[in-house]
């Protein structure tokens, strides 16, 4: 009760304070503080909770799948005008990535060297991550996440976290498994990916599945929905099934419908 109460409150006032510009989830964070171990300890955790937190992260990651629009990012107009490939914005997330990676891993190092921690590696990986959860809705708040600047920003976000992932995955999945097997799994989930979407993509040209589509999305059956999360559920479970994380599963899973369903359709 509380937590949902907060989380209807926290909009309100935070729209309130507008002028000094405080996103929504800064201040959900500061609520969740307040409430939280740190502060009053009204909420304690539990199953309930954790379930609550980790679906909704899921939640989240599918809902930033579907803004990701590949579409736009490779058309040559995406910045109205012919630039260099060096100036495309897939490669100045990896360059962005790449620099905070190397900044991160000599901060690591160095205060490895002082006892601070036992694995400069891992604290390297941490510090290089960027949080969608705090990125999309910051954006999608301002309403820039359509624009050139706003995928540009998105995209960089996505190759941060999700390469980091990918290495911890892979890494906790050979000290698990073995090199080999993780990696056929990862591969086995690129190949599941790439299916996917040829087999969505031929569906959405057939018109009578189409016509039925939209006509089973009205009133309340909202089909769309529906099959929106059997879908990001149905990659969660073949994501922790093959060993990697749920949150990359359901983030294939919202570039999926967006690349099928195009970036009008896709929205729930």
């Amino acid at each position: 009760l509380i937590i949902t109460m907060l989380a209807a409150m926290v909009p309100a006032l935070s729209a309130q304070f507008g002028r000094f510009r405080i996103p929504v989830v800064i201040g959900e964070i500061l609520a969740g503080i307040l409430i939280g171990r740190s502060g009053l300890d009204l909420v304690e955790p539990g199953p309930i909770l954790e379930f609550l937190a980790e679906f909704g992260f899921v939640l989240l990651m599918f809902l930033s799948g579907l803004e990701v629009n590949l579409r736009s990012l490779t058309r040559r107009g995406f910045f109205q005008e012919r630039r260099r490939f060096w100036q495309s914005p897939l490669f100045l997330a990896l360059f962005s990535f790449g620099l905070t990676l190397a900044v991160a891993s000599a901060l690591a190092i160095t205060m490895g060297d002082q006892g601070f921690f036992r694995s400069p590696f891992i604290m390297g990986l941490i510090l290089s991550t960027t949080s969608l959860g705090i990125v999309v809705p910051v954006l999608k708040e301002r309403d820039v996440l359509g624009s050139p600047y706003g995928q540009l920003m998105l995209v960089a976000a996505v190759v941060a976290d999700f390469i980091t992932l990918i290495i911890l995955s892979v890494v906790f999945g050979v000290l698990r498994k073995g090199l080999v097997p993780q990696l056929l799994l990862l591969l086995l989930l690129s190949a599941f990916f790439a299916l996917s979407l040829r087999l969505g993509l031929r569906a959405s040209r057939i018109p009578g599945l189409r016509r039925l589509v939209k006509k089973l999305s009205m009133g309340t059956a909202q089909v769309r929905v529906r099959m929106a999360i059997a879908l990001m559920v149905a990659w969660a479970a073949l994501a922790h099934a093959l060993g990697t994380e749920v949150i990359l599963g359901a983030f294939l899973a919202g570039v999926i419908v967006s690349l099928v369903a195009g970036p009008e359709e896709s929205q729930l």
